[in-house]
């Protein structure tokens, strides 16, 4: 979806609302293959932690390699 000056725009019409979610989790729960990779699913949890640290710096920038190898220890 993009949002301009002009309006809202689906950028897939026909993939908008929840469905595409739920089927993508019908699809995991049928075949046990999730739809993001492991490491993609890491960087988004590296992302909502830099959001955090951020959040507690006065919205400091977080550097992305601060926090995608900070729970390898």
């Amino acid at each position: 979806t993009v949002f301009g000056n002009n309006g809202i725009r689906a950028s897939h019409p026909e993939r908008t609302g929840y469905r595409p979610l739920l089927e993508e989790i019908v699809k995991f729960f049928k075949t046990g293959v999730p739809p993001v990779s492991p490491a993609e699913t890491l960087e988004i949890f590296a992302f909502m932690q830099a959001a955090e640290l951020s959040k507690t710096r006065n919205s400091q920038e977080i550097p992305f390699s601060e926090v995608i190898h900070s729970n390898d220890k």
